[in-house]
């Protein structure tokens, strides 16, 4: 009997036990690869979050402010105090005719500079220019000496710096009011001349104006004039401020009341006089003009303050401004005996009789810091680059601080609430990030962003979602699949197609000829639908012996010719359509009826172009979900009877409702992160309007346009990261709620 050979079964099988080995090694390597880089992009989009957190977060840290050091030898009751920019060197001024300069780093005098000028006159008042270190002191004689402090800065070769600060005495100028003591002083000095303001003991009120005409030669001429304005106050004078171009003067006086003035060497204009406190009986304690000569901030003596600034009128016939408290504080518990206003930004400082000094800001109405130390503080001033302070106190201490609030005009009412900003008549959600003088006043409000950003997406998904929708239940339930293996791809393709490419052409092509031809592309969604609807009637008519020869679904092939007549004929009525029903001209009937501008790149080229770019992405995910609807549902309700038009309507639109539905969210999140169509395609003014002739700027775009000059984790810089961290939550936000809608969705018709 013959023994079966088994080597050769035996080699097959130890062969494929090898090779079932090397697949489930793939097998697992390929498994372990899939979910490490799936794990990957997790950790590389959680960790682009928390970097975009972190930078944005600075935003919202509150302020911190340290006493470094006190002077020492500091003169008792200081009239003024002064710092340089980089809080190395700062001046004292008290009553003595002298001017000490300090060394910040340790507190010790430097020297003493004697004002031999005021032959051992006493100091009894003193004014500072704004944002200029140029000084103005007064003697009980009348007299006033003009001088300044210098600060310069060295870099010698070995390294460093070297801080010196002198004093540059300027003219002294004979008793402008009179023989009677100075009371108090307000000084500006500009390129362009002067003014020095005067109250005197005796209810005198004098001021001083000096312009001057430059000529292309040289020095041009000087005009010196003195105005006495003593009878025309109504009260006593409690305060004086004048704005640093030297052309308008502030007077607080005992009854609540403010003056103000327009000066200049030809004639003193009393422009407006309102109250500034509840009453007539509480006096005005101390005025300052903010940066940028608009607001002036008024003190009380019962511890209110605020800013005013001129705002227009719309009960008056003609344009006219009036000064209104447009940003109110919490008050201080005492009289306000100091404002010191701040040379870089909106930030000021206040000071009232018991001691305590608060930092406020003006634009976000918010009280920022509380420092409450003593002697109570009677002189302020800010440091250039708004990183520290000095207080000068009661009784002599000259205490410096630094201060740390990088970031003052940001809160959360400012990014998300309405801000009345100067030169508006009242509270707006404005987006204007930067101007061209360092006076401008920055505007953050991400609510036109977001605006822009929701008005872009839905218009392109108007434009977007019917086309693809529709596309997508034709060529699934009805086109003939040789054409749809044709027209499918093609579409997919499209997906492919550069976004920045899109815009490009939708910029600098479409919106140039949209501008001209706007009747007949609106007359090109009303008559190509009838066109191919009365196509589709006509079809009807022919004979079948004609229509047989036609498969089914290639009929679609005859309404290409349809539909381009639609859009030919479209363009030809256009212009009769204008002219009879607009008077010729589209735009100017649009302006003259509505109060709508029609800006070249707006909502319609955004549309199309960014719907181009959404068509692809729906399409191809709602073709996909309506094809994989089981081919039983669609015999099972044919054989019952309906047509192939409601068995599309009724069983495979429901049944494949979450696909479609999560094809739709896809797509408006593709349209929420769009940048380069949005960014090329409209005139990205961040403005608040629904209309769909005029543009918008998104959070996507202003992150493109405005990144590249913003100051490396300046306020700008944080915002904008913060722009993208809203962006993230609104994707994450709309990712999650359509994939929770998706499973509900699955759930209920998953049944079909």
């Amino acid at each position: 009997m013959n023994t079966p050979d088994r080597s050769g079964t035996d080699d097959r099988a130890r062969s494929h036990r090898s090779t079932a080995r090397s697949v489930l090694l793939i097998d697992k390597l390929a498994g372990m690869g899939i979910t490490g880089g799936g794990l990957a992009i997790i950790l590389a989009v959680l960790g682009i979050f928390v970097f975009v957190v972190v930078e944005a977060f600075p935003l919202f840290l509150p302020p911190e402010t340290t006493r470094e050091v006190r002077l020492e030898g500091a003169p008792g009751d200081p009239l003024l105090v002064g710092l340089n920019e980089y809080r190395e060197r700062a001046y004292v001024i008290g009553t003595a005719p002298e001017v000490r300069f300090f060394d910040l780093t340790d507190g010790r005098l430097l020297r003493t500079v004697p004002l031999d000028s005021l032959q051992g006159q006493r100091i009894i008042a003193a004014a500072r220019a704004p944002a200029r270190d140029r000084l103005a002191l007064g003697t009980p004689d009348g007299r006033i000496l003009l001088g300044r402090v210098v600060f310069d800065a060295t870099y010698p070769e070995e390294g460093g710096r070297i801080s010196t600060a002198r004093w540059e005495p300027g003219a002294l100028l004979d008793p402008i009011a009179g023989d009677s003591p100075i009371e108090r002083l307000a000084y500006a000095a500009s390129d362009e001349g002067s003014m020095l303001a005067v109250a005197s003991r005796d209810g005198g009120f004098f001021v001083r104006v000096e312009s001057i005409e430059r000529s292309l030669l040289g020095a041009g001429e000087r005009t010196i004039r003195r105005h006495d304005l003593s009878d025309r106050l109504p009260a006593s004078i409690t305060a004086i401020a004048v704005t640093s171009d030297a052309t308008r003067l502030f007077v607080g006086m005992a009854d609540g009341g403010v003056q103000v003035w327009e000066v200049d060497a030809e004639q003193a204009d009393l422009v407006e006089t309102f109250q500034a406190t509840e009453d007539h009986t509480t006096p005005v304690s101390a005025l300052a003009v903010a940066i940028g000569d608009n607001t002036v901030i008024i003190g009380a003596q019962d511890g209110s303050f605020g800013g005013w600034f001129p705002v227009e009128d719309p009960t008056a016939g003609t344009r006219v401004e009036s000064y209104h408290n447009v940003h109110r504080f919490e008050p201080h518990g005492a009289a306000i005996v100091e404002i010191a206003p701040s040379g870089r930004d909106r930030s000021f400082f206040t000071a009232d009789a018991d001691g305590e000094v608060r930092l406020h800001y003006l634009t976000t109405q918010k009280t920022l810091l509380t420092v409450d130390e003593e002697p109570p503080a009677r002189k302020l001033a800010f440091a250039p680059k708004a990183d520290g302070w000095l207080a000068g106190r009661a009784g002599g201490p000259v205490d410096s601080y630094a201060l740390e609030n990088p970031h003052p005009e940001v809160s959360l009412g400012v990014l998300f609430g309405k801000v009345w900003y100067e030169g508006y008549d009242e509270p707006q959600h404005v987006w204007q990030s930067t101007g061209m003088t360092d006076e401008f006043e920055g505007k953050f409000s991400l609510i036109p962003l977001l605006f822009g950003t929701i008005k872009g997406t839905l218009y392109a998904l108007l434009f977007a979602v019917p086309l693809a929708l529709l596309g997508a239940i034709y060529a699934s339930q009805f086109l003939h699949y040789r054409i749809r293996n044709v027209v499918k791809p093609s579409i997919e393709i499209m997906a492919a197609l550069p976004s920045v490419v899109l815009g490009l052409i939708a910029g600098l092509f479409l919106a140039p000829r949209l501008e001209h031809v706007v009747p007949g592309t609106i007359l090109i969604f009303l008559l190509t639908p009838i066109f191919a609807l009365a196509a589709a009637i006509a079809w009807k008519t022919v004979p079948i012996r004609i229509t047989s020869r036609f498969p089914a679904g290639t009929e679609v092939l005859l309404l290409v010719p349809v539909v381009l007549a639609g859009i030919w004929i479209s363009q030809l009525l256009g212009p009769v359509v204008e002219r009879l029903a607009f008077g010729g001209d589209f735009q100017h009937w649009l302006y003259d009826t509505t109060d709508q501008r029609y800006d070249q790149r707006n909502c319609i080229v955004v549309g199309f172009a960014m719907g181009f770019a959404v068509i692809p992405i729906i399409f191809t995910i709602c073709e996909d979900a309506l094809s994989a609807v089981p081919q039983h549902l669609i015999s099972g309700s044919v054989a019952c009877g309906a047509s192939r038009w409601q068995t599309a309507l009724h069983i495979v639109l429901p049944a494949a409702g979450s696909g479609i539905f999560s094809a739709i969210m896809i797509g408006f999140g593709r349209a929420v992160g769009e940048t380069m169509i949005v960014l090329m395609a409209t005139g990205n003014t961040p403005i608040m309007d629904w209309s769909i002739f005029n543009g918008m700027r998104t959070l996507s775009a202003n992150i493109a346009v405005e990144i590249p000059e913003a100051p490396h984790r300046g306020t700008l810089y944080r915002v904008l990261f913060l722009s993208g961290f809203l962006l993230f939550t609104m994707t994450f936000i709309l990712n999650g709620a359509a994939e929770w809608i998706r499973v509900r969705l699955r759930r209920k018709f998953g049944n079909y």
